[in-house]
């Protein structure tokens, strides 16, 4: 007998004044990270994931900016794949300088969210996605 698999899914969140432009283009585009290697320099990632609330993750740095552009409000839902790797065992094949990393992961006061964090060197097609929503007003912005 097989056993059922379920759904391993992964979240992205951005805000309303990013929304459009990402339906649009139909894909979540890859964007600069915030840090360097000393190896290598940037790499462009996609940030995800595997909570389902946006809290402690280095995305509202200021509690009075506009709800358009807060980013804790539109959550994407996603289709993990391969190709997602958890950020901490990528960060560290990358070569990144440990207090680097540190100071990454508390400039975000991530301490106790960062090994939820994944990447994605890939864009995200919008057959990856879900469910698109805000998570405020619970408006649904697209489903599959």
């Amino acid at each position: 007998m097989k056993s059922s698999s379920t759904l391993k899914i992964l979240y992205h969140y951005t805000c309303q004044y990013n929304l459009s432009a990402i339906l649009k283009s139909r894909y979540l585009s890859l964007t600069e990270s915030n840090f360097s290697f000393e190896k290598a320099g940037l790499y462009p990632v996609v940030w995800l994931t595997d909570l389902p609330v946006p809290d402690n993750m280095g995305l509202l740095f200021d509690t009075n900016i506009p709800d358009d552009l807060n980013k804790t409000h539109i959550r994407f839902t996603i289709k993990k794949k391969p190709y997602m790797k958890k950020w901490e065992e990528w960060s560290n094949f990358k070569g990144i300088d440990k207090r680097q990393k540190q100071f990454i992961i508390s400039s975000a006061s991530a301490e106790d969210t960062y090994k939820s964090w994944y990447i994605s060197e890939q864009i995200i097609p919008i057959n990856d996605v879900v469910i698109i929503e805000n998570i405020v007003t619970g408006e649904v912005f697209y489903t599959k």
